[in-house]
C-alpha cells in the first residue's frame, strides 16, 4: 500500500506529515543588494550610500532663482519701452507705424518676460507647477504657427516621426 501524497487534494487538507520538521528559511532577504553569501545571521544589512537628491534640487531652485530675476529684468526693460514708445506713438496721434509696431512688440515683450519670472518665482518652489504655468502661457497665448513653443518642439517631433 502506497502512502497517501499529503500535498494532494484541497489546499485546506495539505498536511505536514507529523515526522517531518518544519525547514525555516535561515535568510529572509528583503533587499535585492545583498549578497547571500557575505550575508551572516543576525548582522545588520550593510548600509547603502544614501543619494542626495536635495543637492540637485537646489541648484534648480538657485538657477530659477538667477534666471527669475534676469526675466524680471527683461520685462522692466520691456515695461519702460512699452511707456516709451506708446507715448511716441500718442505723441504722433498713432501715425507712425514704426512706433506703434515697436509699442506692441515691447508689450508682447513685457507679457512673455512678465509670465516666465513669475514661473520661474513659482518653480523655486514648486517646479512643476511653475513650468506647466510658463508652458500653459506659451501654448495658449501664442500662435502655434510662430510659437516659440512649436518651433522649439518642432525640430524633435521631426527626428521622432522621420
Amino acid at each position: 500500500m502506497s502512502t497517501p501524497n499529503p500535498y494532494e487534494g484541497h489546499p485546506s487538507e495539505h498536511r505536514r506529515p507529523e515526522n517531518q520538521p518544519r525547514k525555516v528559511p535561515e535568510f529572509i532577504y528583503l533587499d535585492e543588494h545583498l549578497n547571500p553569501r557575505r550575508a551572516v545571521l543576525g548582522s545588520a544589512p550593510p548600509v547603502k550610500p544614501k543619494l542626495k537628491p536635495v543637492h540637485a534640487t537646489v541648484k534648480v531652485r538657485i538657477l530659477c532663482f538667477l534666471i527669475g530675476v534676469v526675466a524680471l529684468a527683461w520685462a522692466v526693460g520691456s515695461l519702460f519701452g512699452t511707456v516709451l514708445f506708446g507715448f511716441l506713438s500718442c505723441l504722433f496721434f498713432r501715425q507712425i507705424n514704426d512706433l506703434n509696431r515697436l509699442a506692441r512688440q515691447n508689450w508682447l515683450g513685457f507679457k512673455r518676460a512678465l509670465t516666465i519670472a513669475v514661473g520661474l518665482f513659482i518653480a523655486i518652489f514648486s517646479p512643476y507647477l511653475g513650468f506647466a504655468m510658463i508652458l500653459t502661457y506659451f501654448m495658449i497665448n501664442e500662435p502655434m504657427q510662430s510659437s516659440t513653443f512649436t518651433r522649439l518642439l518642432q525640430s524633435q517631433f521631426k527626428q521622432f516621426m522621420g
